[in-house]
């Protein structure tokens, strides 16, 4: 499974670990008139989010999506598991 991914903007490292870059500062993800500002001199490089038992991927994803927004240039990496390993 590693690279495909049914969570946009993820790639899957494995079948519960998934990353996504961080946006360079020169993009336009916020849309016009909006920016994400400068990457402050102590925000962080990476996030790590590690989702609930049973959480799905793109459920976890939401998470992210507000890290996305605090922290635009570090490289994100969401990692979950089930409550029962089979």
């Amino acid at each position: 499974m590693a690279g495909s991914s049914s969570v946009p903007g993820f790639v899957a490292v494995s079948d519960s670990v998934f990353e996504r870059p961080g946006i360079s500062s020169g993009s336009n993800y916020f849309g016009a008139g909006h920016s994400p500002g400068r990457a402050g001199r102590d925000d962080p490089d990476i996030v790590v989010i590690f989702g609930w038992g049973d959480g799905l991927p793109r459920q976890v994803a939401m998470y992210a999506n507000g890290f996305r927004q605090l922290y635009p240039q570090a490289k994100q990496v969401m990692a979950v598991s089930p409550t029962a390993w089979t």
